[in-house]
């Protein structure tokens, strides 16, 4: 039985060198990239999901303020879709169902973002498909697992409401003016 350093079985193949991440937090239209389960993406399929028991006494703005109600509530079922379809070209996509486990008239199901992105380069990019309006950051990145509370914040439910998609398409891009300084944007 040979003795010695176990050798790395690991065979290197041409075109599988390391290349750097396309998928990041840097600029804001890759926010929605920014998961932490979104790290060495190929091609990703996955999904995270709320569920809550609340206990109301009295009325509150999620009841109408109609009387006190007690119960879980699944508030969101997300599965998603992350793909590197080449280099230059990204695909991502989101469904999302809320309040499954009611019975009731208040279950909903919609595709939240579905789009294609080519990659330029760092200050240009394209963007094509259902997208997430870039009005503020929480309605780019309001995932469940990187908030503290299973509710989002009134604004986003009442004023401005998450999330907030439409059909069309755009730019977005980083610029660094200076060596200290960085510009995102996203039309």
């Amino acid at each position: 039985m040979p003795v010695g350093p176990v050798t790395d079985v690991k065979v290197e193949r041409p075109g599988e060198e390391k290349v750097p991440l396309s998928f990041g937090a840097t600029g804001s239209g890759r926010l929605v990239y920014a998961k932490p389960f979104v790290s060495a993406p190929k091609a990703i399929v996955g999904g995270y999901m709320d569920i809550q028991y609340r206990s109301q006494s009295k009325g509150s703005i999620e009841n109408g303020y109609g009387g006190g109600s007690n119960g879980f509530d699944q508030q969101r079922f997300v599965p998603f879709i992350y793909a590197d379809i080449t280099e230059h070209v990204k695909f991502a996509s989101e469904l999302e169902i809320e309040h499954g486990i009611r019975a009731s008239d208040s279950n909903e199901i919609s595709l939240e973002f579905a789009f294609i992105d080519y990659l330029v380069n760092e200050p240009v990019n394209i963007r094509a498909g259902i997208v997430l309006i870039p009005i503020g950051k929480f309605n780019l990145l309001h995932d469940s697992p990187l908030n503290d509370l299973t509710d989002r914040p009134l604004v986003s439910q009442l004023v401005i409401p998450s999330t907030m998609s439409e059909t069309g398409t755009g730019f977005y891009g980083t610029f660094y003016p200076g060596r200290t300084s960085k510009l995102d944007y996203e039309l």
